[in-house]
């Protein structure tokens, strides 16, 4: 789906997209940029890297790949379906809304943004992926209430972030 191969360092950024139903989802050769808040979901393999790739992966979502998720690299602070090495990382469900109609957002009891009515849904369960990213990312872009940590996957950092639950002062 996505393939960089020109020699992309840090500077070169894909960020908050969804990647899906493809043979690789991210192809790396000779690259090593940045990516950051994405979500790579139902291809055969999520990343992979090839040569001296050396890709900085964070904040992203890797799930239901086929084979593997991370081929040739490593991530952190990332929801892996097949555990992975990599500070922060984990791979509890992420609890997509409904992935079979391509509705990547993440479950929040604290609410997820429904752009085409303009408000917000409120779900029985709150993701994983909510507040999991990498502590010394900025948060300031995702709506308030939001933990002060990033969320992981394609929507975090942007306005359309999932919320963090709200509690009651003293608690």
């Amino acid at each position: 789906a996505v393939t960089l191969g020109a020699g992309e360092g840090s500077r070169s950024v894909l960020r908050n997209v969804i990647i899906r139903n493809s043979q690789i989802g991210i192809l790396l050769a000779g690259s090593s940029p940045t990516i950051t808040n994405v979500t790579v979901v139902g291809n055969v393999v999520g990343v992979q890297a090839h040569g001296d790739a050396d890709p900085c992966i964070s904040n992203s979502i890797f799930w239901a790949n086929a084979q593997n998720d991370l081929d040739g690299c490593s991530a952190t602070y990332s929801c892996i379906e097949r555990p992975s090495p990599g500070e922060g990382n984990f791979s509890g469900d992420p609890l997509f809304v409904d992935p079979e109609n391509g509705d990547y957002h993440l479950r929040s009891r604290g609410g997820r943004y429904l752009a085409a009515q303009d408000t917000w849904a409120f779900d029985e369960v709150t993701s994983p992926c909510i507040d999991a990213g990498d502590p010394t990312a900025d948060c300031s872009g995702e709506p308030e209430p939001n933990g002060g940590r990033l969320n992981v996957g394609a929507h975090g950092g942007t306005p359309y972030a999932e919320r963090s639950e709200m509690t009651a002062p003293g608690q």
